[in-house]
């Protein structure tokens, strides 16, 4: 309900921030997009309106896919990366639950997923989701889950280390 009300005035700085991330992680992994044969497949899951997907697009030969539970959000992503003059031919929107991807197995060289993973209580078969669909050799980046944070209206009842949760734990330990 929320995201119908509200227009989050950061999705443009977040957006850059998660592209400029990605690019780093993808970098420090090997990934090459510029000189693969075919295009790298990316998944961004619980992709809300950020346009992080079209800003990969647009800047390298990758194919992006964006999924998030809200149509209307997907939505003003797209009409934020129009209005950005961001392309949108390589990139796909998908309307879809983080708890069952409508993806095929093995198929996207990296999966992304920023601040969401916290807002399911069954965690697990969302990683599970994530992990099938990532290619083996791929990459399964996860970033900005609140395990560390100090104050978070999130899933968690507290974030204090010493009352961690098991996903909190594993989270945290994973880095």
């Amino acid at each position: 309900l929320w995201h119908s009300i509200t227009v989050d005035s950061t999705i443009a700085s977040i957006s850059g921030a998660h592209c400029n991330e990605i690019s780093r992680v993808l970098a420090a992994h090997g990934k090459d997009f510029d000189n693969s044969e075919t295009p790298i497949r990316i998944l961004e899951v619980a992709a809300y309106a950020h346009t992080t997907g079209y800003m990969l697009a647009n800047k390298f030969n990758t194919e992006v896919t964006l999924s998030d539970i809200s149509i209307d959000t997907l939505a003003l992503g797209r009409d934020i990366a129009i209005e950005s003059n961001l392309d949108n031919d390589k990139v796909t929107r998908i309307a879809s639950d983080f708890h069952d991807l409508p993806f095929t197995d093995n198929y996207f060289d990296l999966v992304y997923i920023a601040s969401a993973l916290h807002h399911t209580w069954s965690w697990q078969k969302v990683l599970q989701e994530l992990m099938r669909t990532v290619k083996l050799g791929g990459l399964l980046f996860l970033e900005n889950e609140p395990c560390a944070r100090e104050f978070c209206f999130y899933k968690f009842r507290t974030n204090r280390r010493e009352q961690f949760r098991e996903i909190e734990k594993t989270l945290d330990q994973e880095g």
